[in-house]
């Protein structure tokens, strides 16, 4: 079995609400409202759900981007949750994000030698001819020819600017790199490019991904497990074939009949969710998606269904699927 990498447990990230002149907390919008999962070394976790779900929040909190409510996070046994800023300094060449507009988390000032080598100019003291050879063999792992290291980001296209920002993220030999919709500003043409480097480089190094994105095809490309969240919670996780072929949660098997049919499959019942999401401002009694749910009963609205095991290894928040009994681990 290969060990966890990333254990995260009953996260929760509330922002609060102001409001007046005095600008007093009225409220707390809660983005992730206590979810719990686990990726392991060189796996991929695909983290997918409408706007608003809290996926983006979630791959922030893993790096300690945003403040984190409650609940723990570990990186290899280390409490990141806990950890103050000089420990932090210390964690972070551990874990690594790479963002969804690739040309504006560039520095439109710095050449591509800089950029790539910002991680390595904080955090280790190169010599200049090491620095030389580590930028070198980093845009040599991402395909970027050694000839553009004096150019600029407006010199280049959408996915060589990704490119970029992989090699940047790589710089420091991360364990952890969270995707947040690393292919959505890009050409179709290119997505499939930026998608198989980023496996090829999780094959030679062993690294563990949060993959975060609305594409549900490139979700299952690039996943080993799924996890599902709709208003800050997960209301589904599966292997990423058993949560593809049979949805159990009514919202995943909504998600699911509005993408595309892959070649050779069966084209999906079409399900229109109607009704409005409950605000995430304020406390919400029972199943977080009755109000839009097509199958709710009475049970929805009086309790909140927990994320619990109803085939092997697929976990469901849902009344409608009774749980089994994990068999007893010693």
């Amino acid at each position: 079995m290969t060990p966890e990498l990333v254990e995260v447990k009953d996260l929760k990230v509330h922002f609060p609400v102001t409001s007046g002149i005095l600008r007093r907390t009225t409220g707390h919008v809660r983005a992730v409202d206590g979810i719990s999962f686990s990726i392991r070394r060189g796996r991929t976790l695909g983290l997918v759900g409408e706007s608003g779900s809290g996926k983006t929040t979630t791959g922030r909190a893993l790096l300690r981007l945003v403040d984190i409510t409650s609940g723990t996070v570990t990186l290899e046994g280390v409490d990141i949750s806990a950890a103050r800023s000089h420990e932090l300094r210390e964690i972070r060449p551990k874990m690594q994000m790479i963002f969804q507009d690739p040309l504006s988390c560039l520095n439109p000032r710095l050449s591509v030698a800089d950029i790539i080598a910002e991680p390595l100019d904080e955090n280790r003291r190169l010599a200049r001819r090491e620095r030389a050879h580590a930028i070198d063999q980093l845009m040599d792992s991402v395909g970027l020819l050694r000839a553009w290291v004096d150019r600029f980001p407006h010199e280049f296209s959408g996915g060589q600017c990704q490119r970029i920002g992989i090699a940047r993220a790589l710089a420091l030999k991360p364990r952890l790199i969270v995707c947040d919709e690393p292919i959505a500003s890009l050409d179709f043409s290119v997505q499939a490019q930026i998608v198989n480097l980023l496996r090829d480089l999780q094959d030679e190094h062993a690294l563990a991904y949060l993959f975060i994105s609305h594409d549900l095809s490139m979700i299952r490309h690039m996943a080993d497990d799924v996890a599902v969240m709709y208003l800050g919670k997960i209301v589904e996780r599966a292997p990423v074939n058993a949560l593809f072929d049979a949805p159990m949660h009514p919202y995943t098997q909504a998600l699911m009949s509005a993408a595309p049919s892959m070649p050779g499959t069966a084209r999906r019942r079409r399900i229109v969710l109607e009704g409005e999401s409950p605000s995430s401002s304020g406390p919400i009694a029972g199943c977080v998606f009755r109000s839009r749910c097509p199958m709710a009963t009475a049970v929805c609205g009086q309790r909140a269904p927990s994320l619990a095991t109803v085939a092997k290894d697929h976990r469901v928040a849902c009344h409608l699927h009774p749980p089994i009994l994990e068999p007893h681990t010693s």
